[in-house]
């Protein structure tokens, strides 16, 4: 998880979840789509991010994000929000071009 605070997200970000999700997500998938991880012993290495552009059903247009996020061993018993026991994949930098 790059540090990040409030004030660095553009302001045109806000609005939705879903577009701070798109954000989140793009963010993520530019700093560690080519990160693998062993998800299922002995299969092959997992991204910890993917993501697809494709045409749903109804003729839309979609982008499909699969995030992988670490959870803090103890999060089942933990009193903390979720995203509180989100672990860091590493202590990268959050990328210029997602900062305010």
């Amino acid at each position: 998880m790059a540090a990040l605070t409030l004030a660095q997200i553009p302001a045109n970000v806000g609005g939705s979840l879903e577009s701070l999700t798109m954000y989140s997500c793009s963010a993520l998938y530019d700093m560690y789509g080519g990160t693998r991880y062993q998800e299922i012993p002995g299969d092959e290495l997992t991204p910890l991010v993917t993501s697809q552009v494709g045409r749903a059903g109804d003729g839309t247009e979609r982008l499909i994000y699969r995030v992988s996020l670490h959870l803090h061993p103890e999060w089942r018993t933990s009193v903390n929000r979720i995203w509180l026991d989100t672990l860091q994949y590493s202590a990268a930098i959050v990328p210029a071009r997602y900062l305010a």
